[in-house]
């Protein structure tokens, strides 16, 4: 299996210092989407790893985030003619830094979302 690991925020769509805080937030970035859809169309298995510090802030929460994601891969589905979802993976801070890790540490706690 071919597998390609992409990061969500900056990579597939547009950052912002406030934080993507809903559906309506999240915007890709252009080309972002075709560019999956070719790896796809390679033969390319796309997984989504996401640090969404804004859950342990309490800025929104996985109800938001699962809407975001759903956008996401409603859009995906659109350019890729595909029925796989993308899959996310999320490092959840407050998760990590209760367990007595350190944020931005090399330990990391995954959890799909």
């Amino acid at each position: 299996m071919k597998l390609v690991i992409l990061d969500r925020d900056g990579t597939i769509n547009h950052e912002r210092e406030d934080y993507i805080k809903s559906p309506e937030e999240w915007v890709p970035l252009p080309g972002a989407l075709e560019a999956i859809a070719r790896l796809n169309h390679a033969g390319w298995h796309v997984v989504v790893a996401t640090n969404q510090s804004g859950i342990g802030r309490g800025l929104f929460d996985m109800v938001a985030l699962n809407a975001m994601h759903a956008k996401m891969n409603q859009l995906l589905a659109t350019v890729t003619q595909l029925h796989e979802s993308l899959q996310a993976l999320c490092r959840r801070d407050e998760q990590h830094r209760a367990e007595g890790g350190e944020v931005g540490g090399t330990a990391l706690r995954w959890q799909s979302c």
